[in-house]
């Protein structure tokens, strides 16, 4: 099985640009305890605990394996204003309950990004028209607890999310908005590889590389199959 240790706390590589964390997704305190774990999981490994495939991925000393672990996140992009209200975009992996207002409690909810509409926006006219809203959510807690995967390579996640990635959105009153009604709505996906160098407490975050392929052809889903 894959760590559930994730949502690295990293040191961002130079020229590197790491994908924000997203609304809805873990607190600072809470990503920064996470990434202590982590690190000590790291200098302390307890392989009786973990599979191989866990300990190679990661690049524990013996296994023979890279340094490195892929981090995974939802990219969502949207003009704040098109629906005229606020409005939350949620994402899941697994199946999606038919009532909105079990979509938040389900098992399969992993985060959400929100787009703060003010009610008296229509006083700009156009002005706020265009305003562009992106937000992310990270995947691999959810993966590590739901996918059942040996681990977070790309060409093992990649299979899974365009079968299992779903996305809905839910208007402030709690109802369900049909996607047609957002057509600037673009969600993408992006794997990080996260390396930790000899001797370091934190993992360094490379270049994000955008797997549109997982969500191109569905509404609201990457524009183009290719990065």
């Amino acid at each position: 099985m894959i760590p559930s240790g994730v949502n690295f706390l990293a040191q961002p590589a130079a020229g590197g640009d790491t994908p924000p964390v997203a609304h809805g997704a873990s607190t600072t305190t809470e990503a920064t305890s996470t990434a202590k774990s982590v690190a000590e999981e790291v200098r302390n490994p307890t392989t009786s605990q973990e599979s191989h495939s866990s300990a190679t991925e990661r690049g524990e000393p013996g296994s023979g394996g890279p340094n490195v672990i892929y981090d995974w996140t939802v990219r969502i992009h949207f003009k704040s204003h098109e629906l005229g209200q606020s409005f939350s975009v949620l994402i899941f992996l697994g199946d999606v309950p038919d009532d909105p207002s079990q979509w938040m409690k389900a098992p399969s909810y992993v985060g959400s990004h929100v787009a703060f509409v003010s009610s008296a926006a229509e006083q700009y006219g156009n002005s706020q028209s265009d305003t562009v809203s992106e937000g992310f959510v990270h995947l691999n807690s959810a993966l590590a607890r739901r996918s059942g995967l040996p681990s977070f390579e790309p060409h093992v996640v990649s299979p899974y999310l365009r079968e299992n990635l779903h996305w809905r959105i839910k208007a402030v009153d709690r109802s369900a908005v049909s996607l047609d009604q957002l057509p600037s709505l673009e969600v993408t996906v992006a794997s990080t590889p996260m390396t930790k160098p000899p001797g370091s407490i934190f993992p360094v975050a490379g270049r994000p590389q955008y797997h549109h392929h997982i969500t191109h052809g569905r509404q609201g889903g990457a524009r183009h199959a290719q990065a």
